[in-house]
């Protein structure tokens, strides 16, 4: 059993609370792979040797700011590499101030070989942090940024291996459309993933919880301090009165599903979590458990020829 865990860290302002926070570490400790965004070298690395104090197992990879943490008992790196997104657009004024100029440029495409007994031949991860923009003002700019990074998936599949796939990280698509995956992918290059490639909340009811929220901001940049008053005050103000008009359209202000990890491998059921650590990261921490073998794509429909075949048989019975 692999335990995955999704986290954007906030530029890691709050380290020295996280590598101190007894709840969280233990929690890290047993991880096998992380999807980390806002990566920061000199911080991330307090946080890696905090994780191996005790038993000196855990390495790193990163691109920018996007980082994966794995278990080197398990897994040994065989390559990795950079995936460029699209970023040719005019910032609104307030994604100026927001962001800086070089924000989230590339995403991190990984593979991986196991270690030990694993029903499959070769890993492939990406870890992706999309664009912090406008949905409305920059049309399909998410979309187009995630399928780039599937594109780059496929290529990276051995035909004649069991490939096992992960994809995990921050979306940036502030909108109240809960499954990502289906929002912003396009179905024909899921449909290429080998076996059955879903969100690990796809059949639970963690695909409605919300991965952000902006009365947790830390970062002291002004634009963002802003962000986290207005945030709080207005929440605050709907749990009053839900139906105002500020509350059912200002998508800014709510918590949102920003963040996800989808694979083609067995997820365990009922056993994903979503947490959210206020005072670490405005980001919830998202953990999965995955049996690291190929989910069959057929499986749903055998199950449901299997109960017509055994519906017409009865009929002939009784006839």
């Amino acid at each position: 059993m692999l335990e995955i865990i999704q986290w954007n860290l906030e530029n890691f302002v709050n380290i020295h609370k996280i590598i101190t926070n007894n709840e969280a570490i233990n929690k890290l400790k047993h991880l096998d792979l992380m999807f980390i965004q806002e990566w920061k070298q000199e911080e991330g690395l307090l946080l890696l040797n905090k994780l191996n104090a005790e038993n000196y197992h855990f390495l790193y990879i990163n691109i920018e700011s996007c980082c994966i943490i794995y278990n080197s008992k398990k897994f040994i790196l065989e390559k990795f590499v950079e995936i460029k997104l699209d970023f040719n657009i005019d910032r609104t004024l307030l994604e100026r101030a927001y962001l800086s100029i070089h924000e989230h440029k590339t995403s991190l495409f990984a593979s991986f070989r196991p270690l030990v007994n694993m029903n499959i031949d070769i890993l492939h991860c990406v870890c992706f942090h999309l664009g912090a923009f406008s949905p409305e003002a920059h049309k399909n700019l998410h979309k187009t940024q995630l399928n780039q990074v599937f594109k780059k998936l496929l290529q990276e599949i051995k035909p004649k291996l069991k490939n096992g796939v992960i994809v995990s990280g921050d979306t940036n698509y502030r909108t109240q459309d809960n499954d990502l995956l289906d929002k912003l992918v396009n179905k024909n290059l899921v449909r290429k993933i080998p076996g059955e490639f879903k969100d690990v909340c796809h059949d639970s009811e963690c695909l409605n919880y919300s991965t952000q929220s902006f009365r947790f901001l830390h970062e002291k940049n002004i634009a963002k301090q802003l962000m986290q008053k207005f945030a709080s005050i207005n929440i605050k103000n709907c749990s009053k009165n839900p139906n105002a008009f500020i509350c059912k359209h200002n998508k800014v202000i709510l918590d949102n599903r920003l963040d996800f990890i989808a694979t083609n491998m067995v997820v365990k059921k009922n056993k994903t979590t979503i947490k959210p650590y206020p005072m670490l990261s405005d980001h919830f921490m998202i953990t999965t458990f995955v049996e690291p073998t190929l989910r069959s794509k057929n499986k749903t429909l055998r199950s449901k020829n299997k109960t017509l075949r055994n519906k017409t048989f009865k009929n002939k019975s009784n006839k």
